[in-house]
């Protein structure tokens, strides 16, 4: 049974405590501008600095790694990094944009290539930067569903997966053997080597350690060169704290029922239920 979403309702005359910018000004021009490069900027250190605890908390459970039970909590922290980094990426490049009324597909396009360019060069991310290269194994890690069905149809007899190598992992395949026979092939799905700081993806290598330097570097350095350069720009943007405009409130009976049905499920997996307040 599906959980009932509590209903919202408009309060007219409420200030309810909300982190706001203002993001409607004019620029020297004269133009409207909706989107203030600084939000953006807030965006891609916000994902560079997700990435980097995530990192941070992975090496801190390989260290302690006592074996396979620990394996899963590793790999949770790498895909958190990557998950992170991926959207980073598509900030810095965006592929695959779709439409945004009233723009068409192209000038969407153009729109959003021309803000990771401008991104690019505010945060001196370069071509071969692993903040870019990120994207070669995006399909990799959101797509794992057809890389089993391609295992599979490919005819490999094994797999190695969520994998933490020590000082070599088994490639895929198919291989010689000695004797000139080729050997069963073997997929190297999701593989983590920490000692050379590298993650494998069915063949496709990305350097974590390259990868963890890069993402500090926008973080301490890029970033606030980045922010300093356009804040000049954008002194009529405002930060406020508190929002007049279509406040909504949920109904707290709606929101009892879901907690309770919720705090039942947490305790029978001898949990506590966070207050949430």
């Amino acid at each position: 049974m599906e959980y009932e979403l509590p209903e919202a309702q408009y309060i007219p005359t409420a200030n309810i405590e909300v982190p706001l910018l203002s993001i409607l000004g004019e620029n020297k021009a004269g133009d409207h501008r909706r989107v203030p490069r600084r939000l953006q900027l807030v965006e891609c250190e916000r994902q560079a600095r997700i990435a980097a605890l995530h990192i941070d908390r992975a090496w801190a459970l390989t260290e302690r790694h006592a074996g396979p039970s620990d394996d899963t909590l590793v790999w949770a922290e790498l895909q958190g990094a990557m998950t992170a980094g991926i959207i980073l990426s598509r900030m810095l490049r965006p592929t695959g944009v779709r439409p945004r009324a009233p723009l068409s597909r192209t000038k969407s396009e153009k729109r959003s290539a021309d803000r990771g360019a401008k991104l690019r060069g505010l945060l001196s991310v370069e071509e071969e930067s692993p903040l870019l290269k990120i994207s070669a194994i995006r399909d990799p890690i959101e797509h794992f569903d057809e890389r089993i069905d391609r295992a599979v149809e490919q005819g490999a007899v094994s797999v190695s997966d969520f994998f933490i190598a020590k000082q070599g992992y088994l490639a895929t395949g198919p291989t010689q053997l000695p004797d000139g026979r080729d050997a069963p092939r073997t997929v190297a799905l999701r593989v983590f080597a920490p000692w050379p700081g590298l993650l494998i993806f069915d063949g496709q290598v990305f350097d974590l350690f390259a990868y963890e330097e890069a993402l500090h570097r926008l973080i301490d350095q890029d970033y606030p060169r980045a922010v300093a350069a356009v804040i000049h720009e954008e002194r009529e943007w405002t930060n406020s704290h508190f929002g007049s405009a279509q406040q909504l409130a949920w109904r707290a009976d709606d929101v009892e029922r879901r907690r309770a049905r919720w705090a039942s499920f947490r305790e029978g997996r001898s949990l506590s239920a966070p207050t949430g307040l």
